[in-house]
């Protein structure tokens, strides 16, 4: 009775543990600045200003895969860099935005690039 309590233990845990290996495995692709959409991940990168960190820019490689995921990958990112440097989401855009209608936004080498500043403190 022993053996088969210790095996029947073993195997619930091990059905348990299972399913939580998949979780880290999706986080570890899924990065900081990450957003899945229709079955892309769109990745932005903040590039800050050397004269004032209130300004930024914010950019989306490989946009043309889908450009509603990568505005929203940008708006994800900008929305994360405000809030850790002034604790805000509020700031302003110069020229095309995340709100802009897909058929407005231009690419830029493939990369989708929004100015902004953030509103401070």
């Amino acid at each position: 009775m022993t053996g088969l309590s210790f095996a029947i233990r073993s195997a619930i845990a091990l059905t348990l543990a299972v399913p939580l290996m998949g979780c880290d495995q999706a986080k570890a692709k899924l990065a900081r600045n990450s957003y899945f959409y229709q079955g892309v991940t769109f990745k932005s990168k903040i590039e800050k200003s050397k004269e004032s960190r209130q300004d930024f820019r914010v950019v989306v490689p490989n946009a043309s895969k889908g450009l509603t995921g990568a505005r929203e990958a940008a708006r994800v990112g900008a929305n994360r860099y405000c809030i850790e440097n002034y604790g805000s989401t509020d700031m302003t855009y110069a020229g095309q935005s995340p709100d802009s209608e897909n058929e407005d936004l231009i690419l830029t080498d493939g990369k989708l690039v929004f100015s902004a500043r953030c509103a401070g403190w």
